[in-house]
């Protein structure tokens, strides 16, 4: 209606300003606990939480009826027992999942996968048997009826899409044992996990004939779903 031409469907990386066209760094897990200096410079000054965080990694205040959960994994993860394993190996790979045992496994929470995109799969914590024991607060966020208050005629609109900002940030020591998954890794996972040292003989919950086994893991970062 303004007479403006549409912009492409999508972006591509050619569209990228030759200045961010390099190889971009790898990405590390827990990376941002390594810049609490910066954190600690920036101004206006962050809040005294967030900072706590960055400093300690992000510790949960245990709710005492929220422990001794069992349950089974979602019926995607079932459904879509590939999809679940590869999303739990590549985790445990680039260090985001650690294995554990079942005796330090305080809760062992509904692991899954849901659709992204066509014929890929996004793992996530089904965190509801846990946060019902937690007290939450209402967030209202913006939403079409604000765009009229918001946007003016010659405005132009983008996003930013985080890499694995959950990732970026720990879970402390004393809370990854609440959010405990289980996962049936085939055998050829299971060797190359254990040649990574990634995996250890103690870590093995129950070793099936065909040669896969059932491990426990847990998230060393924020876990989406809580």
């Amino acid at each position: 209606t303004l007479g403006l031409p549409s912009g492409p469907k999508f972006t591509t990386p050619a569209d990228n300003p030759a200045k961010f066209k390099g190889e971009p760094p790898p990405f590390r897990p827990r990376g941002i606990h390594s810049k609490l200096v910066a954190w600690q410079n920036w101004k206006p000054t962050p809040d005294a939480e967030v900072l706590k965080w960055v400093a300690d990694m992000y510790k949960l205040k245990e709710a005492p009826a929220a422990r001794g959960i069992r349950c089974r994994n979602g019926l995607a993860a079932r459904e879509n027992p590939r999809a679940f394993q590869e999303a739990l190996y590549k985790r445990l790979r680039n260090g985001t999942f650690e294995p554990t045992v079942e005796a330090d496994a305080v809760n062992i929470l509904p692991g899954n996968v849901v659709p992204k995109g066509e014929d890929d799969w996004r793992f996530i914590i089904d965190g509801t048997p846990l946060n019902s024991h937690y007290t939450t607060w209402k967030t209202r966020y913006e939403s079409l009826r604000q765009v009229p208050l918001l946007v003016k005629p010659g405005d132009f609109i983008w996003s930013l899409d985080l890499e694995s900002g959950y990732d970026a940030v720990g879970l402390a020591e004393t809370s990854r044992a609440l959010f405990v998954i289980k996962v049936r890794f085939p055998q050829k996972m299971l060797l190359t996990l254990m040649e990574e040292g990634l995996l250890a003989e103690e870590h093995l919950l129950i070793k099936h004939r065909d040669g896969s086994a059932t491990v426990l893991v847990r998230p060393t970062v924020l876990v989406q779903g809580f």
